[in-house]
């Protein structure tokens, strides 16, 4: 279970730096984040392990994603 399975977009800080950090992790394939990294990291970790490998991709980002675009 992902450390931040339960998001909702008031969850995530607007930490563009962390996000692409993440998102680049993500992407490259390297190991899920700990709890030392932030909500922001997270984020961008599993949307960049999702765009590399669609499979992995966890049930709760297209409902994130949803939320976040209804506002």
């Amino acid at each position: 279970m992902a450390l931040y399975e339960c998001w909702h977009v008031e969850d995530i800080p607007g930490d563009d730096v962390e996000l692409v950090a993440g998102y680049q992790d993500g992407r490259s394939g390297e190991p899920e984040p700990g709890a030392n990294r932030s909500p922001a990291y997270h984020h961008g970790w599993w949307a960049g392990l999702s765009d590399r490998d669609y499979s992995k991709r966890p049930e709760w980002i297209p409902a994130l994603a949803k939320e976040l675009f209804a506002k």
